[in-house]
């Protein structure tokens, strides 16, 4: 069944009876990563003033709840492939977050008559311990912050790697475009005793959005680690992309052109190789498109 996954990017940029109305014109899906990254600045004051409460944050959660909330990418893709072993511990502790902790922030939302009262209102973990909103945002971005971290360490460790592979030359790096990414898969495939196929298939989205962006940052420190500037919020995208496989119609809403571009070009290099080189791999159904484009698929009159 064909769904549509939104990023914060396409949410913020609709309103919610918008978001409403299209709800029921086809399946709308979020991720996790999404919530997490609107709760992370749910106490926050308004940029432009620093005295007003910022309503934006806990308007565009509350749209959320339109959607479909997704598993942790992790957690999905890790039962989907039957590695479930291999997945950290801690992305199990994400579905006390949205299944426990999440309907009491909604309530808190709806019934808090002030910033200053949602912020203290008070929340129960599952295991009993209470903390409120303000508490829980806090600890939300520090592990956000964290994990984005270990991110960008990846990504430096993974440049230094690729550069050895391929002689320190970005050419050949960008002319063997697929052929990295499918190894990167293939690797996973063997490390947990998966079959290649579906591996392939369902992380050929992940490591092709990250291998894009890889070779964008060579490029730009002249292919020199001590030049590399990695963006922080190529995490979440990341994460997002995880979501995808290429043989489940799922489609990528944002309006993100760096996620938009990085994405389209592995999928399209997939094609194009897997035509040049004369073989059968998977049908690519998974896609990326701008939220304009979205609202008019769906805003369509249907044939009779």
């Amino acid at each position: 069944m064909l769904a549509y996954l939104l990023d914060t990017s396409s949410i913020r940029s609709m309103q919610y009876d918008e978001l409403r109305i299209i709800t029921e014109k086809a399946a709308l899906l979020v991720s996790p990563v999404t919530l997490y990254e609107f709760f992370c600045h749910i106490d926050e004051h308004d940029k432009r003033d620093n005295t007003v409460p910022s309503h934006l944050y806990r308007a565009n959660l509350q749209k959320c709840f339109l959607l479909k909330i997704l598993d942790d990418p992790y957690v999905e893709k890790g039962e989907k492939l039957g590695f479930k072993y291999f997945v950290n511990p801690n992305r199990y502790e994400e579905r006390e977050f949205l299944s426990y902790l999440l309907p009491q922030i909604l309530q808190a939302y709806e019934k808090a008559a002030t910033f200053k009262e949602f912020c203290n209102w008070k929340v129960t973990y599952l295991h009993g311990e209470v903390a409120t909103i303000r508490d829980v945002a806090t600890r939300s971005r520090s592990t956000l912050e964290n994990d984005e971290e270990k991110y960008v360490r990846g990504i430096q460790d993974f440049c230094s790697l690729i550069l050895k592979d391929y002689d320190y030359q970005l050419q050949k790096i960008e002319a063997q475009l697929t052929d990295i990414i499918v190894q990167c898969a293939l690797n996973i495939a063997r490390k947990c005793n998966c079959p290649v196929g579906l591996t392939l298939s369902s992380m050929f989205p992940y490591f092709g959005y990250q291998v894009v962006r890889t070779i964008k940052y060579l490029g730009k420190a002249s292919v020199n680690i001590k030049n590399l500037n990695i963006d922080r919020n190529d995490m979440e995208d990341c994460f997002l992309c995880l979501h995808l496989a290429l043989d489940q119609e799922r489609v990528l809403v944002t309006g993100d052109t760096g996620i938009q571009k990085g994405l389209s070009l592995s999928l399209d290099s997939f094609r194009n190789t897997s035509k040049a080189k004369q073989i059968s791999l998977p049908t690519v159904y998974a896609e990326v498109i701008n939220t304009e484009e979205f609202k008019d698929r769906l805003n369509k009159p249907k044939r009779i």
